[in-house]
């Protein structure tokens, strides 16, 4: 069992820090499983209270470290079974064994009103309940344990702080992002535009195809009657004159093409 640290431990408990203090008190008494075994609770809890008690009362560090053999002793009687009346005068044999009239402050010796304080406070605490005690080192407890992975995210490694961005230079590169965005805005909108139109045209073209056959086939029919032949004559001569016309338009545009060129290259070189 290593030696506890009296006067840090009891600058922890004095600060409340309760997590501190019980490490450090578990580690002097050796007892790592303190938080879940039954036996390691009931030790650690009643050198605690001990410890604080008799702190109060006067006791040395060096002092305190005797009473936490002799509880040390008295829950080893306990839990190799033994019954009230044996556990009782064994204590009494160490506590007198322990008494001096005079003790120094560095022997393992306490004085009769140390014996008398020590003895008053295992009376009403550990004897008072010595069946709870008992029953507790003595009987075999059932435990649970229940196991879980918990995956953590690994945290983010920042960059260096000199790598950091100015509130100019953030700014900008605020501005090139929010430029880059609504560049992609509009190239996929110009995108969706040109699908739009891209649909519209095939089906244009699709239209004046079937418009085209159903002529055609109209066309190859032979005039059934009278007004047959006067619309078959109408619609090829319509035909024509639609194809003379447009010939015409073309020919007529070319040359005023070639005049607004001719015009240009005039402007250019004046």
């Amino acid at each position: 069992m290593a030696s506890l640290d009296i006067n840090l431990y009891m600058e922890k408990v004095s600060m409340k820090d309760w997590s501190s203090s019980s490490i450090l008190l578990a580690e002097a008494l050796s007892l790592p499983e303190y938080r879940t075994s039954p036996t390691s609770a009931f030790t650690m809890d009643l050198i605690s209270k001990m410890l604080s008690e008799l702190k109060s009362k006067g006791f040395t560090a060096s002092k305190l470290q005797v009473c936490i053999a002799l509880a040390r002793e008295l829950l080893d009687s306990v839990a190799e079974g033994n019954d009230f009346d044996t556990c009782k005068k064994a204590f009494e044999a160490n506590l007198l064994s322990k008494a001096k009239a005079h003790p120094s402050q560095d022997d393992d010796k306490l004085s009769p009103n140390a014996i008398a304080e020590l003895a008053s406070f295992f009376t009403q605490s550990f004897f008072k309940h010595y069946n709870l005690y008992q029953y507790c080192f003595t009987k075999e407890q059932q435990h649970e344990e229940a196991k879980t992975i918990q995956e953590v995210e690994t945290p983010w490694i920042h960059s260096s702080l000199d790598l950091a961005l100015n509130q100019e230079e953030w700014d900008a590169w605020c501005q090139a992002e929010e430029e880059i965005a609504q560049k992609k805005i509009q190239e996929e909108e110009e995108k969706r535009e040109a699908e739009e139109a891209r649909i519209k045209e095939e089906a244009r073209l699709k239209a004046e195809e079937e418009q085209v056959a159903e002529q055609e086939r109209k066309l190859n029919e032979p005039p059934k009657t009278f007004e047959d032949a006067v619309g078959y004559a109408v619609t090829t001569r319509v035909a024509e004159e639609k194809v003379k016309i447009a010939a015409e338009y073309k020919a007529k545009e070319e040359v005023l093409l070639q005049s607004i060129k001719t015009l240009e290259d005039k402007l250019n070189a004046a």
